[in-house]
């Protein structure tokens, strides 16, 4: 029996028995689908998006659903899945009128290279199909996906948009990603 006990106390004090800790899933409903990974990520959170949806700087999808719910208290690294709404607008563009740069090559590249750069340019980006996501450890939801596609070629100029008539339309730079394995 004391050969029993001592073995379960050295398994126990190894480290080899305990468990993740266990914390509140965040209420994350209604946030952008960004900042909603974001935050899942922060708690220790892996984050699966249940369906594809189209995604831009000028419209971003919105969390309807997540499983575990908020509040619920579930060891870290667990996978908590949100459900994207098909999108909202975030603002009205704004048109710097002769705005034009070279596009980089962003193929292999995180998403997130590519938002940050079309950013930091005062340029409009678009992922009109960002797929479903298993259970990701990525620091932010664009750095879990890798860039396979754009528009336009990389070396080409981007104008930032046109005018039509009396109003604006963005010329995005256009993604396609794939999940990151």
């Amino acid at each position: 029996m004391r050969l029993v006990l001592g073995l379960l106390a050295a398994f126990l004090l190894a480290g080899c028995g305990s468990a993740a800790p266990r914390v509140a899933v965040p209420a994350v409903r209604s946030r952008d689908l960004p900042g909603a990974y974001r935050l899942l990520r922060q708690a220790g959170f892996r984050v699966a998006v249940s369906a594809p949806v189209a995604i831009t700087s000028l419209e971003t999808p919105f969390v309807t659903r997540l499983s575990p719910g908020a509040g619920t208290r579930a060891p870290r690294g667990n996978t908590v899945t949100i459900e994207p709404s098909t999108g909202g607008p975030l603002g009205s563009p704004t048109f710097e009128r002769g705005l034009h740069v070279r596009v980089p090559s962003f193929a292999g590249r995180p998403a997130s290279a590519a938002v940050a750069w079309a950013d930091a340019h005062r340029m409009y980006w678009a992922i009109p199909h960002l797929p479903a996501l298993a259970g990701s450890t990525a620091p932010s939801l664009f750095a879990a996906y890798r860039v396979v596609a754009q528009s336009p070629r990389p070396g080409a100029r981007l104008a930032q948009g046109v005018m039509v008539g009396k109003g604006f339309r963005p010329t995005p730079l256009t993604l396609t990603v794939v999940p990151r394995g």
